[in-house]
């Protein structure tokens, strides 16, 4: 499995998971991402799924299937952990490998409103200083 963030970053991921989560005082879409440690650092992990590169996060299965997931950028952990690969059973003991697992909360209805708002906001004071700076330029 492939991920994609924001900045064209790819990195390959053993397994994604979805769930919801009571996380920051809402309940939320969260995405747990499996990578392996002989692939990336906890330091790579860390720099890439910062708040805007994760705006936009495509994963792309084995089959070539893409699908987008918009807003996951509440970092909710970054860890190591031994994750059970398999369960013991009849006297066998069970299977554990070390994994990176970075869990991403997305932004509920309103915040992303809000977001986007704020987004329009900013782009419009550009705006209007670009005019101001054009105006005060032809004086």
């Amino acid at each position: 499995m492939q991920v994609k963030l924001n900045d064209n970053t790819e990195l390959d991921c053993i397994i994604a998971f979805g769930r919801t989560e009571y996380i920051q005082g809402a309940n939320r879409s969260v995405l747990e991402l499996h990578f392996s440690p002989e692939d990336v650092t906890f330091e790579s992990l860390e720099d890439v799924f910062s708040p805007s590169n994760s705006e936009s996060i495509v994963l792309t299965d084995d089959e070539n299937n893409s699908y987008l997931h918009e807003n996951y950028v509440i970092r909710d952990g970054i860890a190591l952990k031994n994750y059970e690969v398999s369960p013991p059973r009849d006297g066998v003991d069970g299977v554990y490998e070390k994994r990176y697992i970075v869990t991403l909360a997305q932004l509920t209805y309103a915040e992303a409103q809000i977001k986007e708002l704020q987004d329009a906001d900013l782009d419009n004071k550009e705006a209007i200083a670009s005019l101001y700076e054009a105006i005060l330029g032809g004086m």
